[in-house]
């Protein structure tokens, strides 16, 4: 896993970690851009601690956000 991670070719792969990437790769669909609206709305919802949600999926996701969010 950690020489796929490596090989992905974006910088700061690293900055994820393997069980980050355990919850993204099932994910499927096209990436679109959002608003910072929404991503802030997004954001918000992580935070209430969504029903439909493991606590680390969605610790995974936030720190997704913040990542996109300084990039």
């Amino acid at each position: 896993m950690e020489d796929f991670i490596r090989e992905l070719g974006f910088d700061d792969c690293n900055f994820f970690t393997i069980d980050d990437y355990q919850v993204f790769l099932p994910m499927k669909g096209p990436l679109r851009p959002l608003a910072s609206e929404q991503i802030e709305q997004d954001r918000q919802g992580l935070l209430a601690e969504p029903v439909n949600m493991k606590k680390d999926h969605a610790k995974s996701m936030l720190k997704t956000i913040g990542f996109w969010q300084l990039r």
